[in-house]
């Protein structure tokens, strides 16, 4: 049983839609949350739910201070998915380092960084555990999700930041446009398109299921200095 009431959580990506769905549910568990937002109009539903807005991004290291101070526990879901390898490690890697310079300054008790199944590349076989080597290919989001993930453990475990790593697959759910909108759109055309023989099993997780594993890990002892593979199991 999860217990975040009156606990003060800092949220990185809570305009997306991981972000946004785990916002809502902490605050609905009686959380305080600032969410670190670029957009403060888009953020504006979660205020009026009674969020606390950072206005800047994560290249921003006053803005990354403010939103980490006073927190218990971090969840960095924000990542920039496109553009040039240059420009998208600014964030997934630099990023990633200011927020966790500024959480370890704050005294933050947990890091939660979103990673993705994109570290592992994409082609991968039937079965990937958590002990496999990250091989992303050389798709720029992959290269730095990889690098990012790794930053998180290695960081973390030298400067003494209780860490977790949670790499989800595709997300489905109320809310999602990439893996539920999109795929609702191929699936009504006429005749469906298929990649290959469509019978490969699909890396896939509900954002509910997704949600509870992220509180979790925001809590659970053992999920210190781990890395959890997100997806649903067996794999539809």
């Amino acid at each position: 049983m999860n217990d975040y009431a009156g606990r003060a959580i800092a949220v990185t990506g809570g305009t997306g839609f991981v972000g946004g769905a785990l916002v809502r549910r902490l605050l609905a568990e009686g959380a305080q949350v600032t969410v670190l937002a670029r957009n403060p109009r888009k953020a504006g539903p979660l205020a009026a739910l009674g969020a606390s807005i950072v206005t800047g991004d994560l290249t921003s290291p006053a803005a990354v201070r403010e939103a980490a101070h006073g927190a218990s526990v971090v969840f960095h879901v924000a990542a920039l998915l496109g553009g040039p390898y240059a420009v998208q490690r600014t964030v997934n890697v630099g990023g990633t380092r200011l927020l966790l310079e500024a959480s370890k300054e704050a005294g933050v008790r947990r890091f939660v960084h979103v990673s993705s199944i994109a570290v592992y590349g994409n082609v991968l076989p039937v079965r990937v555990c958590e002990a496999a080597p990250l091989a992303p290919g050389a798709s720029p989001y992959g290269l730095t999700k990889a690098e990012g993930d790794t930053l998180v453990r290695e960081w973390s475990a030298e400067h003494g930041l209780p860490a977790s790593v949670v790499r989800p697959g595709m997300v489905f759910g109320p809310g999602s446009n990439m893996w539920t909108a999109n795929v609702f759109r191929l699936a009504r055309l006429r005749p469906t398109p298929f990649l290959g023989i469509g019978s490969m099993p699909a890396p896939v997780i509900f954002i509910d299921d997704l949600t509870d594993l992220l509180l979790l890990a925001g809590e659970h002892p053992a999920a210190v200095g781990e890395a959890f593979n997100a997806v649903a199991d067996p794999a539809p």
